[in-house]
């Protein structure tokens, strides 16, 4: 059996840190968009001691996007929390096409 390549031009193969980069670049136009009342609503929903150590990146696709300090933190969220955040963000006061509709947490 012989072993075909996963991409049809080896020549347009590009290390993963330019895909992480341009990643980080499309968040960071999301955050500098991401509305005063999602942050107000995160800090809220979370509790202070919880909300300094997270940050919110931004939000693509009805999706938001925050950075923990903490892999435990992390899995609380995700495992305990999301669901009730998910359910007190999706209520903010913003615009259609920035309604929350899940959460990904990052280290």
């Amino acid at each position: 059996m012989s072993h075909q390549p996963l991409i049809n031009n080896p020549e347009a193969a590009r290390p993963i840190s330019e895909f992480i980069t341009a990643f980080r670049k499309e968040i960071d136009k999301t955050r500098a968009t991401l509305p005063a009342a999602v942050a107000q609503a995160w800090r809220e929903a979370v509790g202070e001691r919880q909300a300094a150590q997270t940050e919110l990146m931004g939000i693509k696709k009805r999706v938001l996007f925050v950075k923990v300090k903490s892999a435990p933190l992390m899995q609380e969220l995700n495992t305990f929390k999301k669901k009730a955040l998910i359910q007190k963000l999706a209520g903010v006061k913003t615009s259609a096409k920035n309604k929350i509709t899940d959460i990904k947490f990052l280290l």
